[in-house]
């Protein structure tokens, strides 16, 4: 589980306000959960050898369940102010969460003698940037960037695996009970600029990755 809000639920990251005869301000956040080849997330591993059986005394039979959930919810938000003769701003709200919820099964034998075997992986995500700029001069430039990318991994990989039970349930991107991985982001760029001679230039990107293998 990752959260990012405690600052900029309610506020701004970061803000900035300036002003004088010539202001320049460049302002920005970063938030980076896990890269490429190491991601940010839950796994599960279990390695060659090993044997995990269950067996329940109820009429009903037992549910054998392996299930990995990884959370995220972070929120940016960049604010830059500025008055004077000229001005020129920018500011940016960046995002970007490589993101994996994996089962991995090696050599392993996993078993539910009187019930079902379930296994399932699951990511929730919320990524939320908003960049403001605000510019009140008689030359002014402006720059707002908004950027969120969201890539999410929910695989469940099998190797000289055995599996059985009354029904095996195999289910990537997707809890025990079929509720598929909540995804989103959101990229937004408010602008303001106020000048005789002046230049907003606002850069939004909003993407989302989703990957759910077997």
């Amino acid at each position: 589980v990752a959260k990012k809000t405690a600052y900029s639920s309610l506020d701004n990251s970061l803000q900035s306000f300036g002003g004088g005869l010539g202001t320049l301000t460049v302002l920005g956040a970063e938030t980076n959960l896990g890269e490429a080849g190491n991601r940010f997330g839950s796994v599960v591993n279990i390695g060659d050898g090993s044997s995990l059986i269950a067996e329940s005394s109820s009429g009903d039979g037992g549910v054998f369940r392996i299930t990995t959930v990884t959370d995220v919810y972070t929120i940016d938000k960049v604010r830059v102010d500025a008055v004077g003769l000229a001005s020129l701003n920018t500011a940016t709200a960046m995002q970007d969460a490589q993101l994996k919820s994996n089962v991995v099964i090696n050599g392993a034998e996993l078993r539910n003698l009187n019930g079902n075997l379930e296994i399932a992986t699951q990511t929730v995500a919320s990524l939320v940037t908003n960049a403001n700029s605000f510019a009140a001069s008689a030359v002014a430039g402006a720059n707002a960037n908004a950027l969120s990318t969201l890539n999410s991994n929910n695989t469940i990989t099998l190797t000289n695996a055995e599996l059985s039970g009354s029904d095996v349930r195999l289910l990537a991107g997707q809890t025990y009970d079929r509720v598929t991985n909540q995804l989103s982001t959101m990229a937004r760029a408010d602008m303001t600029t106020i000048s005789l001679a002046g230049i907003s230039i606002p850069v939004v990107s909003s993407e989302v990755f989703e990957n759910n293998a077997i």
